[in-house]
């Protein structure tokens, strides 16, 4: 006879708590989309974990948040069209320029408000395909602040 489980939470709830609470939480537009991001730590280098596809939200990370929190900076955002980002229409709107475009404007973002250089980006799956990170590497060279 199989034992059975004794958790008592049904999945839904579980798969949606925070392994651990973010240190700062905001928004960032770029051309009318705001994208959703989050800061856990503040020990250095910064790290960026990259959704894995546009429409994935950043609880993908969640396992790996915590520990790597307790060493580095770490910022997750929520592709569009995911967690608590907009979910734009329209022909392109999920583009890989998009997404790209999307995480250049959170680097020079949060490179602002914590004053802190991104100084890795770490990806996984579609989020790592080395055209879009190509393309990344143009796209997240820091302009200076209007």
């Amino acid at each position: 006879m199989a034992k059975m489980s004794t958790i008592q939470q049904p999945v839904e709830a579980v798969g949606e708590r925070a392994a651990r609470e973010p240190d700062l939480e905001g928004w960032v537009e770029r051309d009318g989309v705001t994208v959703a991001y989050k800061v856990y730590g503040d020990g250095e280098p910064t790290v960026l974990l990259m959704p894995t596809w546009s429409i994935v939200p950043s609880r993908f990370w969640k396992a790996q948040v915590p520990y790597l929190s307790r060493h580095f900076r770490v910022i997750t955002f929520d592709g569009r069209g995911s967690g608590q980002s907009d979910a734009p229409t329209g022909d392109g709107a999920y583009a890989d320029q998009e997404f790209v475009a999307d995480a250049a404007k959170q680097r020079m973002e949060i490179q602002w408000i914590t004053g802190e250089e991104i100084q890795r980006v770490i990806a996984h799956a579609y989020g790592a395909e080395p055209q879009v990170l190509a393309r990344a590497r143009d796209l997240m060279k820091m302009p200076e602040k209007p």
